[in-house]
This record gives C-alpha cells, sequence and structure tokens, in this order.
C-alpha cells in the first residue's frame, strides 16, 4: 500500500500539471520548466569531457557509463542531498559553434523505486518542492565544472 501511495503521489506532483512549454533556446537566467543545463566553455570537447568526468568523480559521483569517442557520461543513480530520492545525471559534450558545449540532464526517483527510467528533472514549482529541489541539486553539479558559462534551456 506504502508504493501504491508513493506512486500516486509521484504521478500527482509530475503528470497532473500540464507540463507542455514549447522548446526554449538557451538562455543565462533560469527558464520556466527547463530540462537541461548548458555548460559553454572553451576547453577542447576532450579536454571537457575529461574535466567533467573528473570533477564528478572527486565529488563521489559514480559514473556508470562513459564513452571518450561519443564525449558520453552516465553517473550511477546517487541519492540527493536536499530531498528523499536518487538522482542520475546524463551528459553530453559537443563542439558547437568554435565552443564547447556540455548538456547535463537527470532523472529522478524515488527511494522505494528500483526502475532505471525515473522522471526528467525540470525547473518548476515552488520553493522547496521536489520539483524545484531536484533542479537545483543537478544545477549544483554543473556549477562543480570550473570554467564555464552556466545557461538554461528547454527541450
Amino acid at each position: 500500500m506504502n508504493r501504491l501511495n508513493l506512486v500516486v503521489t509521484i504521478f500527482f506532483i509530475f503528470g497532473c500539471v500540464n507540463l507542455q512549454l514549447p522548446p526554449a533556446p538557451p538562455q543565462e537566467t533560469p527558464l520556466e520548466m527547463a530540462n537541461k543545463i548548458i555548460i559553454h566553455t572553451t576547453d577542447s570537447p576532450l579536454d571537457a569531457y575529461r574535466n567533467l568526468a573528473q570533477t564528478f568523480i572527486q565529488s563521489n559521483f559514480s559514473l556508470n557509463n562513459t564513452d571518450d569517442l561519443l564525449l558520453i557520461i552516465s553517473t550511477d543513480w546517487k541519492e540527493g542531498k536536499t530531498f528523499g530520492g536518487q538522482i542520475k545525471i546524463n551528459v553530453f559534450v559537443k563542439e558547437e559553434s568554435g565552443h564547447t558545449q556540455i548538456t547535463i540532464k537527470g532523472k529522478w526517483r524515488g527511494d522505494n523505486l528500483t526502475s532505471d527510467a525515473g522522471i526528467t528533472i525540470m525547473d518548476y514549482g515552488l520553493k522547496g518542492s521536489l520539483a524545484k529541489t531536484t533542479f537545483l541539486e543537478l544545477e549544483s553539479a554543473a556549477k562543480l565544472y570550473p570554467n564555464g558559462k552556466i545557461l538554461y534551456a528547454r527541450d
């Protein structure tokens, strides 16, 4: 019964609100319903990939999947710092318009859930809400990167 209550609560929090907004290009100020954080840096794509992997490891993230050819990093599920549940971070690095772009997205799942699917982390809700705190956790992971400009975007 407890698990059923949790699932119903999650669907209520994330599913009952109309979460459909049009895509939005990267911008410097936090964006309503942003679901990705982008870092622009002058580092080469390979250096950015290596720096980010090293930064995550030093911050106690466990790397689940890395590909130094495609420049992709995926972390294992990690306990959140300020909320119940776990987060998983996916990173994609590429060169675009003369600079390196690091795209960071995340998933959240409750403590009692074992599915790898998770719920996409988005920036919405009131301060202290589950949605807001999980996005702030994703943002704090992005801020670990030492020399980049952080932008917010929506798919």
